[in-house]
Formats: structure tokens, C-alpha cells, sequence
């Protein structure tokens, strides 16, 4: 039986399959941040680190956290 919390078994697995954190459309989190919104994560996805402009306005980035940057779903080219 595991003694690890459900944001250290997401991390885990996320940590697994090589993602850098979780996104959902308006909201995108670090793996080491994870969930810092406290909002049902159900909707979230693996995503990846994303280097963009809009990252520092939440407006410009569909995937963006004003603390956090920028995770999108696909790798940036």
C-alpha cells in the first residue's frame, strides 16, 4: 500500500511518462506546482512546458498560469 498523496501520485506518474506538468484550457501548472489552483483536476491533462511571449498575461496564453508559464499538451517545436 502506498503512503503517497494523489498529487504525489500524479507527479509520480507524470514524472514516468517524461510530462512537465498539467493543463486545461484558462489554467496550466508546473509538475513541481502541481494543482496550485485547487480546482478539480479532473479536467486536466499531461502537458508540456511551452516557451511563449504570452506566458506573463493569462489572457494571451490559452493554456497559461500567471505564476507558472506556459503547458500545452503537444511538444514545442
Amino acid at each position: 500500500m502506498s503512503n503517497q498523496s494523489v498529487k504525489e501520485m500524479v507527479q509520480s506518474a507524470l514524472r514516468v511518462q517524461s510530462f512537465e506538468g498539467l493543463c486545461r484550457p484558462g489554467c496550466g501548472c508546473g509538475i513541481d506546482d502541481i494543482m496550485p489552483c485547487c480546482e478539480d483536476p479532473s479536467t486536466c491533462l499531461a502537458a508540456y512546458r511551452w516557451e511563449c511571449k504570452g506566458c506573463k498575461d493569462i489572457d494571451t496564453c490559452e493554456y497559461s498560469h500567471i505564476d507558472s508559464g506556459c503547458y500545452r499538451t503537444e511538444k514545442q517545436a
